[in-house]
């Protein structure tokens, strides 16, 4: 009983956190990385439910977007907090358009309010509705940092 409480408090706590809306344009620049993706696999390495801890994915990068210059190539692992996770709810076998930051150490990371996506939504999106247009900008965003 007392891990039903702590989940539904977790997941209160992490639903109640807006987003600010950025275009797409912006949001892909603010991103260290950008990648089409497909989830191989969803890993809470803690029994214990509302510690915050970092929820680990496997990914394949199908195609990336952007990439940080000191990487040669994207590595099949991301991390997410619990309460992140919970709000990015990625599922096994199913691809989305994902970005966010990377690490100290080098490792990515991603969050609910860090993805790129088309206007007016919200959190990750999965690929079969990312819109043709978006796909084509992903393509063509050009980022000038001063």
């Amino acid at each position: 009983m007392m891990r039903i409480a702590c989940l539904l408090a977790c997941i209160s706590t992490a639903m109640v956190q807006e987003c600010s809306r950025q275009p797409a344009h912006e949001a892909f620049c603010a991103a260290d990385w950008v990648s089409h993706v497909k989830v191989i696999n969803v890993n809470n390495p803690y029994k214990h439910l509302c510690q915050q801890i970092d929820i680990v994915y496997t990914v394949e990068h199908l195609h990336h977007y952007k990439m940080p210059e000191s990487f040669c190539m994207l590595p099949p692992v991301l991390r997410a907090t619990f309460d992140e996770s919970v709000r990015l709810n990625m599922a096994p076998g199913k691809e989305y358009l994902l970005a966010g930051n990377k690490g100290c150490d080098m490792t990515l990371h991603s969050s609910y309010c860090a993805q790129v996506n088309d206007d007016g939504i919200s959190g990750v999106q999965e690929w079969q509705n990312v819109s043709e247009a978006l796909k084509y900008d992903l393509e063509s965003f050009q980022c000038y940092h001063l």
